[in-house]
């Protein structure tokens, strides 16, 4: 068989698999902030603080995945992300994969070598979370070249080419910031201010600080909402490091 025709089948397989594994994740994240619909906010509160049945997916593969494939993690500094592996981790042993992660700090240069040492290690895929699709270009380019299929998370580009799935994308992501407003209405009764720390380098918290911000005024016309725009570096220095 050709090679590159080789190649491209292998790309598929192995993309939809590493769909598989990852978007369950997504869905366990995300699942419990259901759409509120109509629901009053102290009501879509209590719906949220339910924890998920199941993770959402209802349709089987066709055949189990083939055993042995190495999936690599760009594990950011944030909690959050350490929070990920609690998933992907036994995620990843059902199938009878490995997850092999690669760390990195807030910087272009940390993130592209976490990319380069990734492909480097010749993973079956790569998955990230937060990060601009403009900001690791070269990464994609390089991860295509190998024909590896990557998957992102919790960021605001569409899929494309290689990148073959965004777990958690914008509008996807609109019921967290929602329901946290809705909390805060509720616990305040709108009265006082709240101030709110985001990390705009992420441009997924600049997405949903926006749309928290919306629904507290919308609750809350007259309570004072300010926002501190924070370096990624700020948590756990100048501001307190949370699980």
């Amino acid at each position: 068989m050709d090679r590159g025709k080789q190649d491209r089948r292998s790309w598929r397989t192995r993309g939809a698999m590493l769909i598989a594994a990852l978007v369950g994740a997504a869905v366990i994240a995300t699942s419990a902030l259901a759409a509120t619909g109509a629901l009053t906010p102290a009501a879509a509160v209590k719906q949220a603080a339910n924890p998920p049945a199941s993770i959402g997916i209802t349709v089987p593969l066709k055949k189990k995945p083939p055993t042995g494939k190495t999936i690599a993690f760009l594990e950011c500094q944030q909690p959050v992300c350490q929070g990920f592996l609690a998933g992907l981790t036994p995620a990843a042993a059902v199938l009878g994969w490995h997850i092999k992660v690669f760390p990195f700090q807030v910087s272009a240069q940390s993130t592209l070598a976490a990319f380069t040492a990734a492909i480097s290690a010749h993973v079956d895929g790569i998955f990230s979370t937060g990060l601009t699709r403009s900001a690791i270009a070269s990464a994609i380019a390089a991860a295509a070249a190998k024909h590896i299929p990557m998957v992102t998370g919790y960021a605001v580009d569409a899929p494309s080419g290689n990148v073959i799935a965004n777990i958690a994308d914008g509008p996807r992501n609109a019921n967290s910031p929602t329901v946290v407003a809705d909390y805060i209405a509720t616990q305040t009764g709108c009265k006082g201010g709240v101030q709110v720390f985001t990390i705009p380098i992420y441009q997924i918290l600049t997405y949903t600080t926006v749309v928290f911000k919306a629904q507290l005024k919308k609750l809350c016309p007259s309570m004072y909402i300010g926002e501190s725009d924070e370096q990624g570096t700020a948590v756990g220095t100048t501001l307190p490091r949370t699980p």
